[in-house]
């Protein structure tokens, strides 16, 4: 047996992807929710059962063919990751001596350095914020 390992699937965004596609209105995507997707499962079945029944869906911002939703701004977001990744060393005590201070700058600027290679690489973003989780993800 040999075993692969990997992220889960996720959109460009992180948002999840729900609903009918645009080209091919007789498909309907549910994907992207993470581990979200368990427990939201009746609500997402209700929400097919109410595409086949020709109704209405509630999760229209998630459709498949939507422009990315984007988090905040791009300072904003840069905080965010270095945060959020700032916290997780400190907790698994992976912060080889250094101060939070400067690991916390050292964070900001590779945010930063994250930025511009996805700018160059999806024009979309410019100036937008792209979810913390996934600018150790997006491939630039």
């Amino acid at each position: 047996v040999h075993i692969v390992q990997g992220s889960r699937p996720v959109s460009l965004d992180g948002k999840p992807i729900i609903g009918p596609l645009d080209d091919y209105e007789n498909i309907f995507v549910i994907g992207g929710t993470k581990r979200d997707g368990f427990t939201l499962v009746f609500s997402l079945l209700a929400e097919v059962k109410n595409w086949i029944q020709g109704q209405r869906i509630g999760y229209e911002q998630f459709r498949p063919n939507r422009s990315p939703i984007t988090f905040w701004d791009r300072d904003f977001a840069t905080e965010v990751y270095a945060q959020n990744k700032l916290t997780g060393l400190i907790e698994h005590k992976t912060t080889n001596g250094k101060s939070d201070e400067q690991l916390y700058r050292e964070l900001l600027e590779e945010a930063d350095t994250f930025y511009e290679k996805i700018y160059k690489k999806y024009p979309y973003f410019k100036n937008k914020g792209i979810h913390p989780e996934l600018l150790n993800v997006i491939h630039v």
